[in-house]
């Protein structure tokens, strides 16, 4: 994590703050989108489904498998329920960029 950090940073290296700045805005509306997502989702499952509102909470939290994992062992939560919801967000993921790409190729073919 820290050599990924590293490398992301030193991308910004020779930026100025105003750009950076600049760039605050989109990083807070994606921000709010996906917390917008999540949320939406997070209350669609908990008024359909029995589980527990917490585990629900944080199988939608935006980030990544192990770190939910982890953190949903620190809450006393289920985390095979944290982390099956994870991995199935993972592969509908993957697929659905896949099926986009590959629309979006035969468009432009067209």
């Amino acid at each position: 994590m820290l050599v990924l950090g590293a490398l992301v940073g030193s991308r910004f290296g020779n930026q100025t703050f105003r750009l950076l700045t600049g760039y605050l805005g989109a990083a807070f509306g994606s921000f709010a989108v996906s917390i917008s997502v999540a949320t939406l989702f997070v209350l669609i499952v908990a008024h359909l489904f029995p589980f527990p509102f917490a585990n629900i909470a944080v199988a939608f939290s935006p980030g990544a498998q192990d770190t939910m994992m982890v953190l949903a062992l620190a809450l006393h939560l289920d985390p095979v329920y944290v982390a099956a919801h994870h991995v199935a967000r993972f592969v509908v993921t993957a697929f659905s960029i896949a099926i986009a790409a590959r629309w979006i190729a035969r468009e432009g073919k067209g």
